[in-house]
Parts: structure tokens; C-alpha cells; sequence
């Protein structure tokens, strides 16, 4: 007869606190006692409650492609009783993005349960020619920070998300296995978070036409009907837009752009206009005359939030047998990143990233690129979207490993008779780490010509259940390019690798790299 093994769930807060102001380098701390036993890691997941707690009320949205994994920027794990280090996670929050539009097909849940925008992707065919994804507010209720009401005002709550760990401990990079927290002594684990400026954004207004307005842009903003008046003047939109749709609510500081002069104030009120309910009327706390040619932008950049972080653990306790077994030592495998930056500089036409890692059972290579002057934008961040091989300029790309070339000449990712191999070589690449690569990016209209998701070059360097010794490689990306760039570029290199954590009889915890 078998015998049924009891599950629970358990849900642990931060040993640290319970409310944290989300910025660079702060916190979270989870421990998982020994007496959790055996955890399920593809059953447990995160709870993050988010406020949007902005000065002047500003109308952020979560990155589209990260979703609320975007306030995590390092994950680091390790054994509670011995302080082992176990595992370390850089750049989460860029992986987690670079995951979701890749490997789900169906981004439903994504977007209504881990915050992520109505794109879950980040360029896209515009009339024409390839322009970013921007936060829009058209999928308001699943990742809107503090929803607007009726009345133009942000209605200040938490919002709950729920997300994955993606942990390699917790077998999320490979099939399902159960992770001995008893035989590890505990584990503890240590969130840091992410600067405001990387996971949050202003959104973008929508016009009821489909026309998406920068209101960050002071040369584009929202116009509104010609006013000639006196201070506390109420602005009338020229164009039909919802309330919901406006990128504006109550409170926000904005800049009023009109033919006498720019001037700031703020917002005392937004409501349907009165004569045409398809247009906004928009009311300022304004000590100056307003003229013609009249914009509304938002100014300054007040992205604030907090969050209530908690870990909801599933628990299975295994009879005493089986707990005498796992105590007599044991080895667990799983796959995860060591993470690696480089900086390309501007006016470089070729560039080697030194792939210098000591990992003697490496499965794969990607890489993504970056600008470092379009990192933390107020509408958007190079730091998901990348940017692609026409925007680096990147004509070759070829690996070189133990004095050879794969593959065998070098392929110009631009063109697409050679973006079949850049995306071969990717495809094969996310097969190391045990996922199939679902979507390679949005294919409607022209879209199939460019790369709609973050550019990312791979190499695959062993299939399953093979590894490679990449200590003794001597291997680098070997990077040409057809002409300079505006900027500094950021390379994020991800090697992944298999490894091993033994744990001895007498308790002793050790990891094989």
C-alpha cells in the first residue's frame, strides 16, 4: 500500500522587516529552517505587494517584460546552519524579462498575475521601421500601479503579484525535483533590490484612435485646444482620449508648453469635457496666462515604491526512514548563470568579451547589449529592451573556444539569410538550460524582419546530459562592427552551468562549479 506524504504550504516573511522601500542595494531575507524538510520549488513562489508611492502621484507601470520581478535585481542563496554560498543570480530582474518573452507562448498569466504589460516584448514595426514597446495604459488593471479613479485621481493601494522564484536551487531551469532543505541545513536567502529607475515607468497616452502620445517628450506632449486666460485656466484636449488613458492624474507636476512661455504648476483636477465626454478637460494650479500652441508634459522624475515581500513555501515531510537516508550525505545538481559585464566602447569596430569563467560543466552562452545612456529612461530602459544589431552597428559575431571558431565563419546578425543562424544558435542555446524558446518574438505585419524581442547572440556549448569544460577554453566572443556608436555599449553575459552541491554525512555543504 502507499503511503501518502504530507504537503503544506508555508508562508515565511522576511526576517528583516516587513515593509521595504524598493532601491539599490536594500534587502530582503528570507530563511527557510531545516525543519521545512523537503520543498517543492516549482509550487512556491513570491508575493510582492507594490505601491506606487510617487511624491506627485505620477502613473507608473511595472517594465513590460519583467513585470514585478523588475524590483529584484540580485538573488543570492545559501545554506542557513553552515553560510555556504550556494548560488548567486545577477541582473535577475534582465534575465526574468529576456525569459518571459521567450519562453511563453500564452503570456496571460504574466500579464495578470506577475504584472507584466499588454507587449510582453520590446520592439516592434512601426510605419515602417522598428521603434521601442512603451508602457501604454490600455492593460490598466494588470500592471498599473495605484489605478486611477473616476475623478483623474490615483487611488494609493498596494497591488499584489505573485511570481516565481527562478531559482536554480529550486530546479526551475531543469525537471522537477525536490529540494533537500533538511540536507542543506536550512537555506537563507537574500533579495536586493532594484533603483526605482529600473523597474518602473511613466506611462505613455493612448488617443482614442489608437495614437500613442509621449507626454514625457517636451516637443511632443498632450495638446490640448488654444486658451487665452487667466490664472487656474482648465485646458480642453484636442484630440478624443480617455480618462484612464491620459497618462495624467490628480497631483502630477507637469510643464505647460504655449506660445507666451513654458511654465510649471500642477494638476487640481481631470474630468470628461463637458460638450464632447470623448475629450479630457484638465484644470492647473497655474499663476500664469496661458496662449496658444498648448502642450501638457509631465516634469521630474519622482518613481518611488515600497513593497511587502513574502515567500510562500511548499513543505513535504517525508517519514523518519526516508529523513535517515537523506541525512547519511548526498548530491544535488542544477543549472544556473554566473553573470559577466563588459563594456563596449563607442568607436570600437571590433571588441573581444573574455568569456573568463572557471565553470567545468558549462551547458551555454547568451548576451545581451545595452546603452548606457538610455539605462533607467523615464518611459523606458536599455536595460530590458537591449538594442539590436542594426542599432550596435554588429556585422560579425563568432565564438572562439579551445583555438577554434564555432561556428566555423563568422555570421552578420543584420541580414536575414544570417538572423536564421543568430536565432538557431539561440534556440539551441535556451535547449542547454531544459526550455524551449515558445516565442521568438511578435510576427505580425513586418515584424517578422526584426528582432521584437531583447537581442540576445548564444551559443550552445553541450546538449543535455553533457557538459563542457569551459576553465580550459581560453574562449571569447569576437565582436566585429560596421561603424561606431552613439554611446558606450553594456555587454551582459550569462554562462550557464551545471552544478553540484555535495553535502557529507557529518553535515559538511561544498559546491562543484
Amino acid at each position: 500500500m502507499s503511503q501518502s506524504i504530507p504537503s503544506k504550504f508555508v508562508s515565511l516573511v522576511p526576517t528583516n522587516g516587513t515593509e521595504f522601500t524598493v532601491s539599490s542595494g536594500q534587502k530582503v531575507i528570507f530563511e527557510l529552517q531545516p525543519s521545512l524538510a523537503l520543498v517543492k520549488g516549482r509550487d512556491s513562489y513570491l508575493v510582492l505587494d507594490i505601491l506606487n508611492n510617487s511624491s506627485d502621484k505620477k502613473r507608473y507601470m511595472l517594465s513590460n517584460v519583467a513585470g514585478a520581478d523588475a524590483i529584484i535585481n540580485r538573488v543570492d542563496i545559501y545554506s542557513l546552519r553552515t553560510g555556504q554560498h550556494l548560488e548567486t543570480m545577477q541582473n535577475y530582474n534582465q534575465f526574468s524579462g529576456l525569459a518571459n518573452q521567450y519562453l511563453f507562448e500564452d503570456k496571460t498569466n504574466l500579464q495578470a498575475l506577475q504584472g507584466c504589460g499588454e507587449k510582453v516584448y520590446v520592439n516592434e514595426d512601426n510605419a515602417g521601421g522598428i521603434s521601442a514597446v512603451v508602457n501604454v495604459s490600455e492593460n490598466v488593471n494588470n500592471n498599473l500601479l495605484s489605478p486611477i479613479n473616476s475623478t483623474g485621481e490615483l487611488v494609493a493601494n498596494f497591488r499584489r503579484y505573485t511570481v516565481p522564484l527562478k531559482a536554480g536551487i529550486f530546479r526551475y531551469w531543469d525537471e522537477e525535483r525536490l529540494c533537500n532543505v533538511m540536507g542543506l541545513q536550512g537555506l537563507r536567502i537574500e533579495l536586493t533590490l532594484e533603483d526605482p529607475s529600473e523597474a518602473v515607468f511613466q506611462m505613455i497616452a493612448r488617443e482614442r484612435d489608437g495614437t500613442n502620445i509621449d507626454i514625457t517628450d517636451a516637443t511632443v506632449g498632450l495638446d490640448c485646444a488654444d486658451v487665452v486666460g487667466a490664472p487656474n485656466a482648465t485646458l480642453t484636449t484636442t484630440n478624443g482620449i480617455a480618462l484612464n488613458a491620459c497618462g495624467f492624474a490628480v497631483g502630477n507636476e507637469v510643464v505647460i508648453k504655449s506660445n507666451l512661455a513654458d511654465h510649471n504648476t500642477h494638476i487640481t483636477a481631470i474630468a470628461p469635457n463637458g460638450g464632447d465626454a470623448t475629450k479630457l478637460d484638465i484644470t492647473l494650479n497655474s499663476t500664469q496666462a496661458i496662449s496658444t500652441g498648448v502642450k501638457v508634459v509631465v516634469r521630474n522624475d519622482t518613481r518611488a515604491l515600497k513593497v511587502r515581500p513574502e515567500f510562500r513555501v511548499l513543505s513535504i515531510s517525508p517519514p523518519q526512514n526516508l529523513i535517515n537516508e537523506m541525512m547519511k550525505g548526498f548530491s544535488y545538481e542544477f543549472t544556473s548563470y554566473d553573470h559577466f559585464v563588459d563594456n563596449i566602447p563607442a568607436n570600437a569596430r571590433k571588441h573581444l568579451i573574455e568569456l573568463n569563467s572557471v565553470a567545468s560543466r558549462a551547458v551555454c552562452v547568451m548576451s545581451q547589449f545595452s546603452d548606457v545612456a538610455e539605462l533607467g529612461g523615464v518611459k523606458e530602459s536599455s536595460y530590458y529592451k537591449g538594442e539590436t544589431p542594426n542599432e550596435l552597428n554588429l556585422n560579425s559575431v563568432v565564438y572562439f573556444l579551445k583555438s577554434r571558431l564555432v561556428p566555423v565563419r563568422p555570421y552578420d546578425p543584420r541580414v536575414n539569410n544570417e538572423k536564421v543562424i543568430a536565432v538557431n544558435e539561440l534556440v539551441k542555446s535556451w535547449n542547454s538550460i531544459n526550455k524551449e524558446s515558445k516565442d521568438l518574438g511578435n510576427s505580425d505585419g513586418a515584424n517578422a524582419n526584426h528582432y521584437t524581442n531583447s537581442f540576445l547572440v548564444g551559443r550552445q556549448l553541450a546538449r543535455s546530459p553533457y557538459y563542457y569544460d569551459l576553465g580550459n577554453a581560453e574562449g571569447q566572443i569576437r565582436l566585429g562592427f560596421s561603424g561606431a556608436r552613439g554611446n558606450d555599449t553594456l555587454a551582459d553575459t550569462y554562462i550557464w552551468s551545471r552544478k553540484i552541491i555535495t553535502v557529507s554525512e557529518n553535515g559538511g555543504v561544498q559546491v562543484v562549479l
